[in-house]
């Protein structure tokens, strides 16, 4: 039975994929150890053929023993070697279609992992690591094709090799098996394979190596023991001879002989006899790296405090501490990009920041990276320049920066602009670096540089959210705080919307945020505590700008709340926010009591006013009237006129305040004012720029004049635009 208790809540596995044979070991959550899975109920048969057959003439496949059983018989054809053909890339044909030598072999493994259905479910799958002899960058490749083509939604796949197999195999037995040396010996009658585990205690973490040695000599022409009795003696004797030149020079605690030769040990009397004397202890099987790499998927998955004390330095594994000085909800700290002992393919990080201030072209901005070898060698930095990056305000330029490795030496770092949302353009430029880790300072090298970056809370949201109110879409919190900051009187507590809360808590992914700012808004929190619950958890803003901001919230708050709805409004027409501000004004003339006649006076005005700019002229001056009906104030009267002068031909505007005498007296204040707007206009710059066009018109230069008008029309349409956004 693959589960004897199905009460576990996820498993791990780890596939030890080989050109002959693969295996499948799994470690259940509830388990204190791995399993393997055997492919005959009841025996400890471990390994199933990497062998994959269609049925003559029907589109059936075969995998495992029946495969080979099917070919055998005639009945089916072979796929051929699924890893072999992989490497090769190269279409196979069988009858008369061309298949993907790497879809093969993802459908030997999707089919091989079948089996484990019968006992759970693949969805409970939380991890499976393959590991692989040879994990070679074309091997990548191929794992990662594999990867896509099974395309299972609930687990992490990830790679490994044997030697890193090995490794966590040994650290999870008994610690008198690896006190001193662990020795492997793996051998199936070709290439014989050794292994040698080696802690270094005098390092902290402990270091652990492996040095692997491969060895043709004993390979057999057939796969298979020679009967003749000298042979074995022969083969014995050669065994014997390179162990002893392995074992000898150090003290080993463990051995184990793996491989399909070592299966029957009654060939091996010399070798055993050396291998059990000295202390050792030996042991016998072949499923040591599929339970490696299911423990290694286990300890990813929930890491145990014990392998925290141990790293591994294998040929793909990173050799250096590579990270970042930033400053991280206002502290300055170390920000890992890269940790020793993790293979270099497994290496890939993204994450944004935001830049303190841009550099100049003499002295660019820089990204500068410390970097802590393990092996020995000074600790030092070596930076990125960003060259043509465009000078803005201080924290308003938002960078991307993703991390890979092309080997276990070289850094690859990749920087996009992304601007600062609608706030600043991006730029679109970006700049690619590869950077060769090294032990020694070299002229790439600094010494130490001051940190010039702010992590980003959260993450940058594509879709973003649009705040109406500011007529403003936002795509990271980094700029809702600056939009706190620079219009900080006219935040409300109803700003912080259901809308906005959950686009905090699943756009930018900042659920505790979300939830803080929910439980003061379920509590009628004030605006003041739900912006310093912003600006305290994102740390974005400066002290000084802080003070600001408590300083206007402050004031909102002991304002009466028709005066700071009027004065919010007000804001919004400095800001340019015309329609919003209207809109905010007639929600506070509903609301305003008769007898708040001041009040009333002053929404009128404005209301009138951000009509008259709008060049609404006609309902610009009802609005004025309004207001002096109910204030007596003449210069709202003055006000009403001068709108009517603007609404009116001349003829009909003579006529209109010929008819009253109230009109016709301030007409003449009307009048001066006009004069005076009009003398102003004279000497401006657009009047100015407007003669230059005329006179090109006047001198025949038709394309400069088209040109021009065009400009300046369209000059005209987008500031009427922004003017009446929303």
């Amino acid at each position: 039975m693959f589960f004897e208790n199905k009460k576990s809540s996820f498993f791990c596995l780890g596939y030890d994929i080989c050109e002959e044979y693969s295996q499948i070991s799994y470690f259940a959550s509830n388990a204190d150890k791995p399993d393997t899975l055997s492919v005959v109920t009841g025996v400890e048969q471990y390994n199933i053929p990497t062998v994959l057959a269609k049925k003559k003439g029907e589109s059936i496949w075969y995998f495992g023993k029946e495969a080979v059983s099917r070919i055998e018989s005639g009945d089916a054809i072979s796929a051929g070697n699924l890893i072999a053909n992989a490497r090769k890339k190269i279409p196979l044909q069988i009858e008369n279609t061309v298949y993907d030598p790497i879809a093969l072999l993802a459908l030997f493994i999707r089919r091989s992992l079948s089996l484990l259905s019968m006992e759970a479910p693949l969805e409970h799958v939380s991890r499976i690591v393959f590991t692989s002899r040879v994990l070679d960058e074309d091997m990548i490749g191929i794992l990662n094709q594999v990867k896509q083509s099974l395309n299972f939604q609930s687990a992490t796949i990830m790679y490994q090799s044997y030697e890193e197999s090995l490794y966590y195999f040994m650290l999870n037995q008994p610690r008198d098996l690896w006190l001193k040396d662990a020795f492997v010996a793996d051998y199936s009658f070709g290439k014989i394979w050794m292994y040698r585990l080696k802690l270094n205690r005098r390092t902290k973490p402990v270091v652990a190596t492996i040095d692997k040695i491969e060895i043709d000599d004993l390979a057999l022409a057939k796969k298979e023991l020679p009967t003749d009795t000298r042979k074995l003696e022969m083969l014995d004797e050669q065994l014997l001879y390179y162990l002893k030149k392995n074992l000898d020079k150090s003290i080993t605690s463990s051995v184990f002989l793996l491989g399909e030769a070592f299966k029957n040990t009654q060939w091996l009397q010399r070798t055993l006899k050396y291998l059990c004397n000295g202390g050792r202890r030996v042991f016998q099987g072949n499923n040591l790296f599929s339970k490696g790499a299911s423990i290694a998927a286990m300890e990813q998955e929930r890491p145990s405090e014990f392998m925290k004390n141990f790293v591994l330095l294998g040929e793909d594994k990173v050799r250096f501490n590579v990270g970042m000085k930033l400053l991280k909800t206002g502290q300055l700290v170390y920000y890992a990009l890269v940790d020793a002992g993790v293979s270099w393919f497994d290496v890939g990080k993204t994450f944004s920041v935001i830049l303190e201030n841009v550099g100049t072209i003499d002295e660019p901005s820089l990204l500068a990276m410390e970097v802590i070898p393990v092996t020995g060698g000074k600790p030092h930095f070596m930076y990125m320049p960003l060259d043509g990056l465009v000078s803005r305000k201080r924290r308003m330029t938002r960078l991307l920066i993703q991390l890979d490795m092309i080997n276990r030496n070289v850094l690859r770092v990749h920087v996009t602009d992304q601007g600062f949302g609608e706030f600043v353009p991006s730029s679109q430029k970006e700049w690619i670096r590869e950077m060769t880790l090294t032990n020694s300072l070299n002229d790439e090298c600094k010494e130490g540089v001051i940190s010039n970056l702010l992590l980003c809370a959260g993450r940058e949201s594509n879709n973003g959210i649009t705040l109406r109110k500011f007529d403003i879409r936002l795509h990271s919190i980094e700029e809702l705080c600056y939009l706190i900051e620079n219009n900080a009187f006219m935040i409300e507590a109803e700003d912080f919307s259901d809308d906005l809360l959950e686009w905090i808590e699943n756009g930018c992914l900042l659920e505790p945020l979300a939830s803080e700012l929910r439980f003061l808004k379920n509590n009628k929190a004030s605006s003041k505590k739900l912006v310093m619950t912003v600006i305290d958890y994102v740390k974005y803003n400066y002290p000084e700008k802080i003070a600001d901001i408590l300083s206007a919230q402050e004031s909102s708050e002991n304002m009466d709340y028709y005066d700071r709805k009027i004065l919010r409004a007000k804001f919004m027409v400095d800001a340019g926010f015309l329609a919003n501000a209207f809109e905010l004004y007639t929600e506070v003339e509903k609301s305003l009591p008769d007898t708040a006649i001041s009040k009333l006076c002053r929404v009128y005005h404005n209301q009138a006013v951000i009509l008259a700019k709008l060049f609404y002229f006609d309902s610009a001056a009802e609005l004025f009237l309004k207001e002096y009906k109910l204030g007596h104030n003449e210069n709202a009267f003055i006000s009403f006129l001068c709108a009517k002068r603007l609404e009116l031909s001349d003829k009909e505007y003579v006529d209109f305040v010929s008819e009253d005498h109230e009109r016709f007296t301030y007409s003449m204040e009307v009048e001066r004012i006009m004069k005076k707007v009009l003398g102003n206009y004279e000497n401006s710059n657009e009047k100015q720029e407007l003669d230059k066009i005329s006179n090109s018109y006047n001198e025949g230069n038709n394309q400069i004049y088209e040109e021009k008008i065009q400009k300046v029309l369209s000059d005209v349409k987008e500031k009427y635009r922004l003017m009446f956004r929303n």
